[in-house]
Order: structure tokens, then sequence, then C-alpha cells
């Protein structure tokens, strides 16, 4: 896909992996520095680097940027028409922006994952279990691994839990740009989306709705199945499909009007 390869010949993309990773080692930086003498575990990092740290706030946006610069480019350059008959079509050339906007979000997340696993291992933390983390998982479906002393099964789902709350805010920014053309807006408008949705769950306190509990930290789902992981499948399904749903009316709508 010609979208995919203008991303990854941008920069922008592999700031974010830099930044994504050194936010969430920064997170736990006190933890990983005495990693190797406390025995820590990855997952511990994990948890402590996504609730104690901020990445879990700035990952709407850290995951945005890269499609988003080039998406906000191509809208300032005028190219929207000629990038539509490239793409024989609206249609083919729309699915392949959101294709490209997800793909992007999830790359950014796996392989800073990667990259976080990798300079937790060489930091001395492991899969390995303590008092602490029996104590975290006590009651859940991974509590008889972690205390086997393996804890690699419930960081997957974690992690799987991760790349799934990365993937949905490009879509915001491809809706509110059609709305706006102010490409500052348009950036921003992933992480303005998570700040209103935790105030506005916080307000009505309907934490089943709250975009941080999709990360499998919090009580409210760490018991059910596999860490609540069903929860977060379902919610950002339920929130892709709206998006989805809402960018094709919205930009058929706009496509028509400008005589696109």
């Amino acid at each position: 896909m010609w979208y995919l390869k203008k991303i990854l010949k941008n920069p922008v993309l592999y700031v974010s992996i830099v930044l994504l990773t050194g936010l969430m080692c920064m997170g736990c930086y006190g933890d990983l520095a005495a990693a190797r003498e406390n025995k820590i575990s990855v997952i511990y990092c994990y948890i402590v680097a996504n609730s104690v740290g901020i990445s879990h706030v700035l990952v709407p946006v850290v995951t945005s940027i890269p499609f988003l610069a080039v998406y906000v480019e191509e809208h300032d350059k005028k190219l929207v028409y000629y990038q539509i008959i490239r793409s024989k079509g609206r249609r083919n050339y729309y699915g392949m922006q959101w294709s490209a906007a997800l793909a992007t979000s999830l790359s950014v997340a796996v392989i800073s994952l990667f990259l976080f696993t990798a300079v937790c291992l060489l930091s001395g933390a492991g899969f390995g279990s303590n008092d602490s983390m029996k104590m975290y998982f006590e009651g859940t479906c991974f509590a008889d691994s972690v205390k086997n002393g393996f804890t690699i099964k419930a960081y997957l789902i974690h992690c799987f839990a991760f790349l799934l709350y990365a993937s949905p805010w490009p879509l915001i920014g491809m809706l509110v740009s059609s709305f706006s053309s102010n490409k500052y807006v348009i950036m921003a408008s992933p992480f303005i989306a998570l700040l209103a949705g935790n105030y506005i769950t916080e307000l009505l306190s309907v934490d089943t709705l709250h975009p941080g509990m999709t990360l499998l930290i919090g009580n409210r789902f760490r018991y059910q199945p596999y860490g609540g992981i069903f929860h977060t499948i379902r919610y950002f399904a339920v929130l892709i499909v709206i998006l989805a749903v809402m960018l094709s009316i919205r930009i058929t709508g706009k496509m028509k009007n400008e005589g696109l």
C-alpha cells in the first residue's frame, strides 16, 4: 500500500516509537534500576509504567501522530483529488486510509512494547514472580500460573489489551479533520478525546466505559475471565465501528459538497 509507504518514509513514525518506549521506561525507571536486585518481573514494570507513569495518557497522541502527520500534509497540499484518482475511487481511497490509520497505530504500539520488554529484560527483570505479584493477581485467572512463578501469560494478555487501547485514536483525528482544517486541533484531538472520555465517565461514575479500564490494570475487570480482556475487545470493536460509520457518513457528505 502506497499510503503505508509514505508513513514509513516519514521520520515522525520512528520518533513516535522511541518516544513511547521512552515514556514507558521512564514511568518505571526506579523499578528498572533495581530490577535485578529485587527480582522484579516485566509485567510489574508494565503495570507501574501504565498506572503511576504517564505513558497510557499519551498513547492516543503518540500512536496517532505518524498517520495524522501524513494525512494532514496531504490535505494541506490539496492532493486529495489526485490520490482518489490514483486509488481508483473514493471508497478505495478512504478504505486505504482507515486501514493505514489502524495499521500505523498498532505498529507503533507493537514495536514500542517489544523495545520496552527488551529494556526490562536487559535491566534484569524477567517473567518470574514474587510476593507482590502473587498478591496482585490473587483471585484472578492468572493466580495459579503466577504462584508457580510464571507471569508471561498475564503479560501477553495485558500487551494485547495495550494494542487494542492504542488502535482507534487516528480515526478520531480523521473525524475531527472533517470539521476543522486546523492541523494542531486534528493532531491534538485523540488526546482531547481521551481526557473528555475520562472526565465524563468519572463524572457519571460509569467506570465500564472509562478508557483506562481497558488496560486491565484497575480492579473493575481484573477478576473476570482472562483479566477482563473480553471487555476490552468489545469496547474497542464497538468504538471502531462507531467511528467508521461516523467517518463514512461525514466524509461522503463532504466529498459530495466539494464535488469530488
